[in-house]
């Protein structure tokens, strides 16, 4: 498993113009907002072990 750094990724999408936003809303959809959700870690990792085992 990897893990990107999430500072890294928020200042690569400011650095993009409104129109390759734009673009990149067309062909992945709300996946930047989740740039900016406050994720709760022991949630998700329930969850990952919940669908893993299924």
């Amino acid at each position: 498993m990897t893990q990107n750094n999430l500072q890294e990724l928020k200042e690569i999408w400011a650095q993009w113009d409104d129109e390759f936003n734009q673009l990149f809303y067309c062909n992945y959809g709300d996946l930047p907002y989740l740039l900016d959700i406050k994720v709760d870690k022991h949630l998700f990792r329930a969850l990952v072990q919940f669908f893993y085992v299924i």
